[in-house]
């Protein structure tokens, strides 16, 4: 039984991942401006953050939470990974846009986070790679030991903050992230 539910999440994960690859490679072949747009302004940050925490209050309060990772559908995924996609434009955070798309899409919130932080791995691996291939040819003079330092950190640093959400987000669900979302926005 294991093996199935295994095979379906890593199924799971990779549909979810396609929109991010192509939304990257549109980015990266046909926009190449993409980031030096309107989308870095402050004013594009704060209404993306504020967007983002109604999106994450509705998803908070929505109910009928019966989808977890055991009978999700595989059409739920690529909605998430859509969602995920979303969190290329700045102020737009990449879990809160997951999480929030799967609560909306009626998972449980522990399954929801869960998924989002598996989601994220290879995402984030990808982006970091396009972006370690890019800088190549800064090697010679790039400092390695502050790089491999932070690296360790920030690794177990987000262990430690992904196993607080899977515990805190099932009780407490998105409130603190929602005041969050809406000071962070009305500050910038």
């Amino acid at each position: 039984f294991h093996f199935f539910l295994y095979k379906k999440l890593l199924k799971s994960i990779f549909i979810g991942t396609l929109p991010i690859i192509g939304v990257g490679i549109i980015i990266k072949l046909f926009l190449s401006e993409f980031f030096n747009s309107f989308l870095r302004s402050n004013l594009s940050i704060a209404l993306a953050s504020i967007l983002m925490a109604l999106i994450m209050l509705f998803a908070d309060i929505s109910r009928n939470k019966h989808v977890n990772i055991k009978n999700h559908k595989y059409l739920d995924s690529f909605f998430v990974g859509i969602a995920q996609s979303l969190a290329i434009i700045p102020g737009i955070s990449r879990s809160g846009a997951t999480i929030s798309f799967a609560l909306l899409l009626g998972w449980e919130r522990e399954d929801a986070a869960k998924f989002s932080f598996l989601l994220g791995i290879p995402s984030i691996t990808l982006a970091a790679l396009v972006e370690f291939f890019n800088s190549i040819n800064e090697f010679s003079t790039f400092p390695f030991f502050p790089l491999i330092v932070g690296l360790i950190s920030t690794f177990f640093s987000s262990l430690w903050a992904i196993n607080f959400l899977i515990k805190y987000l099932p009780s407490n669900g998105l409130k603190v992230f929602v005041y969050y979302r809406l000071l962070f926005g009305i500050l910038i």
